[in-house]
Parts: structure tokens; sequence; C-alpha cells
């Protein structure tokens, strides 16, 4: 960042913080300060509660977790009405195939018909080792998640050709996206040129996820239009400079 930049960001933070109406202090030993307390207490007293049952919630999705051992039986769930189990039964396959080429093949297609899901999921568990309700969610966005684990796996499937392939069917900005990211994980010699034209796609996610991607392939065919979406003033020039790093790495 230069110091011009800097500069602003410092002259915005302490305009914020400048015009920020901080309460006043309330003497806790008067009737205003009692019921402060007590309105203070009674927040922390529920804060509490819902703690105890979020932890009880999740011990409880871990012990169901364990018991979800049939490849069929997920698979047969990415098509279920309920978004929620969509996006777990996703996460959950890369658990129950990782280690299985013959699983792990059989279960690409379906993953990859389900990355065009943008369904919203909203402070939602997907998975009991992972703190995915604290953000938003998809069941695409899971799918690509596990299709980008299953490239990176202990016995690596050939992956990219399905998503290289999936790219020329896809019909919305959040499937670009999931389909671009997970073939970042890829490796494949193939993908930066298909990649590539999506810096200029008018759609801001899926601008973002080629720059990821292409940082990830470290393919020297993307680093003059890198450099050229560098110039461009009205682009996230940030994940562009980290993209570019990662050629040097």
């Amino acid at each position: 960042m230069s110091r011009a930049w800097l500069g602003l960001a410092v002259t915005v933070l302490l305009g914020a913080g400048c015009t920020r109406q901080w309460p006043q202090e309330v003497a806790v030993g008067t009737p205003a300060g009692a019921d402060a307390a007590a309105e203070d207490a009674a927040q922390q007293t529920q804060a509490d509660l819902r703690g105890i049952a979020a932890d009880e919630q999740l011990q409880r999705f871990r012990r169901e977790w364990d018991t979800r051992n049939d490849v069929d039986a997920e698979i047969a769930l990415l098509h279920s009405e309920d978004a929620l189990e969509r996006a777990r039964a996703a996460a959950r396959l890369y658990d129950l195939t990782h280690d299985k080429p013959d699983e792990v093949q059989r279960v690409i297609p379906d993953l990859i018909a389900l990355l065009g899901d943008e369904t919203e999921l909203k402070f939602c568990c997907v998975h009991p080792m992972r703190a995915s309700w604290m953000h938003s969610n998809t069941p695409g966005r899971e799918a690509a998640l596990t299709l980008r684990w299953i490239a990176r796996g202990r016995v690596p499937a050939p992956v990219a050709p399905a998503l290289i392939e999936a790219l020329d069917t896809a019909t919305s900005g959040h499937e670009f996206s999931n389909i671009v990211w997970a073939l970042g994980a890829t490796g494949s010699d193939r993908a930066a040129p298909l990649i590539i034209p999506l810096l200029d796609s008018e759609d801001p996610t899926c601008r973002a996820a080629a720059i990821a991607a292409l940082g990830e392939l470290k393919d020297e065919r993307a680093i003059e239009p890198l450099l050229t979406l560098l110039a461009r003033a009205d682009d996230p020039q940030v994940q562009v400079v980290r993209a570019l790093g990662k050629y040097a790495a």
C-alpha cells in the first residue's frame, strides 16, 4: 500500500473515532446504574445459555456425523430439498472417499452438478470440525471446497478435466466462481488459458475467483494479464498483488 493510501486510511479511521458518540458513564450506586448492571447481567446470562446450547448442539452434531458412513446415502443427499443437508453431504463425502480412488471418481460428477447451487446458508454448521456457522455459505461453495481437497488429497483424483468441461455449461457467476476456485487447486496446465479471459468478467465474484486461481496455478501465461488488471483502478488490486506475489515465491 502506498503512503498516500495509508495516510487516507488512517485519516478515515481517526475521523470515525472522533465522531463516534461514546456512552456516558453511569455510577453503579444510582438507580440508573443498578438497572444497567441488572441488564448487563441478564444479557450475560442469556449469552452463557446460548453458548451452552450451541455447544450441546455441536456435540450432538458430531455424534450424528460419525454415523454417516454410507457413500450412496450422501450422494442421494446432494439432491435433497434441504440446502443444509446438500452442503453437509458435500462435506461428508470428502471424509468418506478421500483415500479411496474408486469412490472419489464416483462422487465427482454429483459434486460438480452442485457447484451452481447458491442457496444461502447463514450461521449454519456444515462440518463439525469447522466453524462455518460464523459466515455465509452455500451448497455450491461447499462442493467446490470438497473438490479442492480431492484435487490436493493423499490420493489425488483427476478433477481438472471434469471441471474444465463444466466451464462450458456454467450459467451463473456463482457457478463460474466455484468452478474456477476448484480449478485453482488442481495445478492443471490446461486451466490458466481458460481462466484468464474471466479476468474481464463483469461479475466481481467471478473476477476475484479467477485472480485467486491464477495465483495458485502460478502459470507464467497469467502474469501479463494480471499486470494489466492491476493498472485498472476499479478492480481489487490487493488480490492481484497477492496473486503475483505467489509467482515469486
